[in-house]
């Protein structure tokens, strides 16, 4: 199942919006969605007030052998329980375009969302990739998921809001957490300021970093909580393995490797990754 987790989940109140001293603004363009207008300055921008998305995504994995979930007993699912659940996420309200991802667009589009992570698309093959819908969700009800899940022929159902920074910034700079068991930040604790600062300025001497955000962990843990609307994990275990993050605008969203070669061998980093 940390496949289909991995494949469906693809982490306070904002802080006021001002531009500090000495931040300066040049003219730029729009890119996927993302204002690139350049702002540099001395230190990072904090979050931008808003909005917090209500909108999501519906996501309904279906069962296969390969699959041990309790639901399922061992089988896969049929043509006519495919049919079934498709004519019923059609006519369910609040919920767009439906479509079936089979095994072949499933391993295409998990190659691509996990791109930087070498070592998971290498332990993973097409037969591991599961078939599913996916439908936009225009209010996201994590009620609804539950009763999706069931229903016969699906193996789990996730429903969960778009994360706060997608369209707002192009990728993510991970910091490490209070607690870290696994990743690069394991065995220590949270990033330290002189760390976080260091981290900054490598960052701004970066040809084609347009705007470097400063995510606080209360900003991180609040924007967990709306995503995964109706989790009821404990608030203060989440936050002990949040850490802070720069999100960065770019002028080449799809090239990440100026960034991490230039955060390569400083400490406190746990990962670069792209919004998406």
């Amino acid at each position: 199942m940390a496949l289909t987790t991995a494949l469906a989940t693809s982490g306070a109140a904002a802080a006021a919006a001002d531009v500090p001293a000495g931040m300066k603004t040049l003219g730029g363009t729009v890119a996927n969605g993302v204002d690139d207008v350049m702002e540099q300055g001395d230190s990072p921008l904090p979050p931008p007030k808003g909005p917090w998305p209500k909108s999501g995504t519906l996501s309904v994995f279906l069962c296969s052998k390969n699959i041990a979930t309790p639901n399922c007993h061992g089988k896969a699912t049929t043509a006519e329980q495919k049919r079934r659940l498709e004519k019923l996420l059609k006519r369910l309200p609040e919920v767009s375009g439906v479509r079936f991802v089979d095994q072949d667009e499933s391993y295409r589009k998990f190659r691509e969302d996990f791109s930087d992570n070498k070592a998971l698309i290498a332990a993973s093959r097409k037969s591991d990739m599961p078939e599913y819908f996916d439908a936009k969700v225009k209010v996201v009800n994590a009620k609804q998921a539950n009763k999706l899940a069931k229903l016969p022929g699906v193996a789990s159902v996730y429903e969960w809001r778009t994360d706060f920074w997608l369209g707002k910034a192009h990728a993510q700079v991970r910091l490490c957490a209070p607690r870290n068991d696994q990743g690069a930040c394991q065995g220590r604790g949270q990033t330290t300021d002189l760390e976080r600062d260091a981290i900054f300025e490598a960052l701004r001497n970066v040809e084609g970093v347009k705007k470097i955000y400063l995510e606080p962990r209360a900003h991180a843990v609040s924007n967990w909580r709306n995503i995964f609307v109706g989790s009821t994990s404990n608030s203060k275990a989440i936050a002990s393995v949040t850490g802070e993050s720069f999100h960065l605008v770019l002028a080449n969203p799809s090239n990440l490797t100026p960034i991490t070669a230039a955060l390569k061998g400083l400490p406190g980093v746990e990962e670069v990754a792209r919004h998406r």
